[in-house]
């Protein structure tokens, strides 16, 4: 093995722990214990890890753990170590399931959303237009 390869691996263990900590970890254990797998066969061809961290956190932050462990697993299998392979395994299993492709929500850091308060408006004003009016009728008998 290269020394840039080397380097790489030692790199894609540096954010692997980076993604670790940054939520990538559950108690027990990793989120997706393949991904450090995944890490070292995208370090030897050459993959940006870095966008392949924030690609796998993105992923793990809309899909959940077990469904991000099954999409790395499916990519390991086909000897397939991007995240793109990892994106349309993730679908096709959510897409097999009947799941619709989820919508990330990002807020501001520091946003107190537990302070917010959403209020209910009346739907009288709709409900008029589903009830018949009498003086509305049209006569067609003219």
């Amino acid at each position: 093995m290269c020394c840039q390869c080397v380097d790489d691996i030692d790199g894609a263990s540096e954010q692997h722990r980076v993604a670790a900590k940054a939520g990538g970890e559950s108690e027990g254990g990793h989120a997706a214990p393949s991904a450090q797998t995944l890490f070292l066969r995208a370090a030897e061809r050459g993959v940006h890890l870095g966008s392949l961290t924030r690609g796998l956190m993105e992923l793990l932050d809309t899909h959940g753990a077990q469904a991000l462990e099954a999409a790395i697993v499916a990519a390991l299998a086909e000897d397939a170590a991007h995240l793109a392979a990892v994106r349309h395994f993730i679908d096709q299993h959510a897409h097999a399931r009947g799941l619709r492709h989820p919508v990330a929500v990002r807020l501001l850091p520091g946003a107190k959303t537990g302070a917010l308060s959403v209020r209910p408006h009346s739907l009288a004003d709709y409900e008029q237009l589903t009830q018949e009016n009498p003086d509305d009728e049209s006569d067609t008998d003219h």
